[in-house]
């Protein structure tokens, strides 16, 4: 859903630590429909899926934030 926040972990680069986030601001049924907003301009319209082809073994978590209004 839009909003909610992709956290990245590179394969490959010795550790399992989170190595990147991005903010999800166009969402769709398939990852090539959901598009991804990051701080790098090269990378800012990107499609989910175009980031999972970009890192091989790359694995993606998505953050689902729900607000507690009080």
């Amino acid at each position: 859903m839009p909003g909610e926040i992709t956290l990245l972990e590179y394969a490959g680069d010795g550790d399992s630590n989170l190595d990147h986030a991005g903010a999800i601001y166009s969402a769709g049924s398939t990852t090539g429909c959901v598009k991804v907003y990051q701080h790098s301009s090269r990378h800012r319209n990107i499609t989910l899926s175009a980031i999972i082809k970009r890192r091989k073994g790359v694995t993606v978590y998505v953050a689902h934030i729900t607000p507690h209004w009080y």
